[in-house]
């Protein structure tokens, strides 16, 4: 089979010419032995054949899978490499299945050196657990020796992979963070080798937070601060910060060395989704750095789109997406949530809430569920098939659902998310020093939660930024909500005042005495008498922001995307409610900016397409919704 000319550029996927949605599916890429969706003595070419055809019949258009194989360096320097397996599955593809591919190139990483320090050590000197009883980053990620080790593998590797056309996609490593810990706890707590030590003494000093001298013996803490002792609380954090900025920067110049040897294929990572949680601190994560030096940004994510976890993931994905674009770039779901089990109504939510806040490309996570065999650690757990090929219950739905999205596919690559002009200030810095002062209970993770939960309610979309985004503001912020004023270091506070000097609002949430937001920076002592917080209703209002929506069922989300050249919107609407309920007829609102002028307002569901009545009365069109079961998308446009 000749397989179209595929391509991602900017994190759009094209297929002759034309941009797609990406609609992926993760099939036998995993590094860990136990893990395979094939029984004992069966033909796996006969087996690969019959699930790949499967799923490019279920409507799927990319294929994500991994580097399985041997590489080791030769005696003259040289890498060798043995990918017979992966080969043979690429080589299938491009004749019969016709598919493009996203490739993992790295597994738990290499040691062509034979370091014998080539681990990471916990704070009691012992070292991590060998792969894969490890993280997916195992090593020290200092060690010079072993990042040249590293970096000459992944350029071997993405070498290789370039004489296959269907490979468009070269990922850097899977979930590439440190352990999550609880300190409180004596969770093993990574890494005091002594090249990450000296790193992170050196750093203390480039950054001016110590002195040469003072830094000679600093070490970092091995276990939580005193909160009493600032010095500590302060040492702790910058250790803290420091991992998350060399998780970021490894990955990034991995990145770098596959896009110099395999120029045509984007590079992007499958970063953890644990962004705004509790103990993300712990894990090194940080979106923003990874956005800025790859092509565009991947994370993983399994919560689901209904109850309390559809806010938290729907910000997730809001941090995520907002941190793509910041750098003009755009985002994935490089493992979304494929459990076995998942119910037809959470499969069609999690798509729909997904494209709804502006993600480009969904891999779901996995075709065909691992075999149960022992030691497997996810036996039958992850599949659209069963390990023995039954189906399970969300198949059809599944394939319903596909359909639907490629064929309203132009009205989700041709848009950007419909900005309110309203963002959440996020900090590295402030998540540091939350954990370092309240560890799991952190007031800079409790308060974006609840500030996020509330502004989404009120019709806004939301955005994250950093203070550093604010002086060229490419998401065109004008009200900017502060988690913790306090937990901003002095030149992020300078920079938001540096905003508000320049005409935008911003508003500090009060965490320790009433809730709510207070206009600007907060007084020494709120309790004052004369200070009165505001609800996020309030705030808009106080700041002259007008929600991007009203709905009268208040169990219905909505996500909105404006066509780039402005000749549509569309809503993507979710029902969270926890009991799946139909939510009951109702009127949906949305406001209009000048000069739009639409005709045709058209719902569509896995099951239908049908036109809807509306009005247009001032700024807003006024739609009439019918029930909504699970999900569907809202297409305003001009005679459709």
């Amino acid at each position: 089979m000749a397989i179209a000319k595929h391509c991602i550029k900017n994190g759009i996927m094209f297929s002759d010419g034309n941009p797609v949605f990406a609609l992926g599916n993760a099939y036998y890429g995993s590094f860990n032995p136990k893990k395979t969706p094939f029984p004992a003595g069966c033909d796996r070419h006969e087996e690969m054949l019959k699930d790949l055809t499967e799923m490019r019949e279920c409507g799927f258009n990319l294929i994500r899978t991994a580097a399985l194989g041997e590489t080791e360096r030769a005696a003259d320097g040289s890498i060798k490499m043995n990918f017979d397996e992966t080969d043979w599955m690429l080589k299938l593809i491009e004749d019969k299945i016709g598919l493009p591919v996203i490739i993992r190139y790295q597994g738990y990483g290499c040691n062509y050196s034979n370091q014998t320090n080539f681990l990471m050590i916990d704070q009691h000197n012992n070292p991590m657990p060998s792969p894969p009883e490890s993280t997916f980053l195992p090593f020290c990620l200092q060690n010079p020796v072993v990042r040249r080790d590293n970096a000459e593998m992944t350029g071997a590797v993405a070498g290789h992979f370039r004489k296959f056309p269907s490979v468009v996609c070269s990922m850097m490593f899977n979930e590439p963070h440190y352990f999550w810990c609880d300190i409180d706890r004596d969770t093993p707590f990574y890494d005091f080798s002594f090249f990450a030590i000296q790193s992170w003494r050196e750093w203390m000093v480039a950054n001016g937070y110590r002195t040469r001298e003072e830094a000679k013996c600093l070490d970092p803490l091995r276990r939580a601060p005193i909160i009493s002792i600032p010095e500590e609380v302060d040492r702790f954090a910058r250790w803290l910060e420091f991992r998350a900025l060399e998780v970021n920067r490894f990955i990034c110049d991995m990145g770098d060395v596959a896009r110099d040897a395999f120029p045509e294929a984007e590079v992007t990572t499958c970063q953890h989704g644990w962004i705004i949680r509790p103990g993300s601190a712990m894990m090194g994560l940080e979106y923003f750095e990874l956005a800025r030096r790859l092509d565009f940004m991947g994370i993983t994510e399994y919560l689901p789109a209904v109850g309390p976890g559809f806010y938290l993931g729907a910000l997730t994905l809001s941090v995520e997406e907002s941190a793509a674009a910041v750098f003009g770039k755009h985002a994935w779901l490089i493992e979304y949530n494929g459990h076995s089990e998942l119910t037809p109504l959470e499969w069609i939510r999690e798509t729909v809430a997904a494209i709804g806040f502006g993600i480009k490309g969904i891999v779901y996570y996995n075709f065909r569920a691992d075999c149960p065999v022992d030691g497997t650690p996810e036996p039958e757990l992850y599949g659209l098939l069963y390990s023995d090929r039954r189906r399970t219950k969300k198949y059809d739905t599944v394939v319903a659902c596909n359909k639907l999205v490629t064929r309203l596919q132009q009205y989700f690559v041709g848009a950007e998310k419909r900005r309110s002009g309203v963002a959440i200030l996020t900090s590295l810095y402030s998540r540091t020093r939350g954990y370092a002062l309240a560890g799991l209970s952190d007031q800079v993770t409790i308060n974006t939660k609840r500030i996020f939960t509330e502004l989404l309610d009120a019709g806004v979309s939301v955005d994250f930024v950093r203070a550093c985004d604010l002086e060229k503001n490419p998401l065109e912020t004008k009200v900017l909500f502060v988690p913790s004023w306090q937990m901003l270091s002095e030149t992020e506070r300078k920079e938001v005042k540096e905003f508000e000097r320049r005409g935008g609002r911003f508003f500090t949430y009060d965490f320790g005495f009433f809730g709510g937001f207070l206009c600007g920076e907060p007084p020494q002592m709120i309790f004052d008498g004369n200070i009165i917080p505001l609800d996020a209703p309030g705030a808009l209002v106080k700041a002259g922001v007008t929600p991007l929506y009203r709905c009268g069922e208040s169990r219905l989300n909505v996500g909105l995307l404006s066509a780039c050249d402005n000749s549509f919107i569309t809503a993507a609407i979710v029902n969270t409610d926890s009991l799946e309920r139909a939510s009951a007829p109702t009127t949906l609102e949305i406001r209009l900016r000048d000069g739009e002028n639409f005709t045709s307002v058209k719902l569509n569901t896995i099951e239908s397409s049908r036109d809807l009545e509306f009005t247009v009365a001032g700024q807003y069109i006024k739609i009439s919704l019918p029930e909504i079961e699970s999900a569907a998308f809202v297409i305003i446009g001009k005679n459709q």
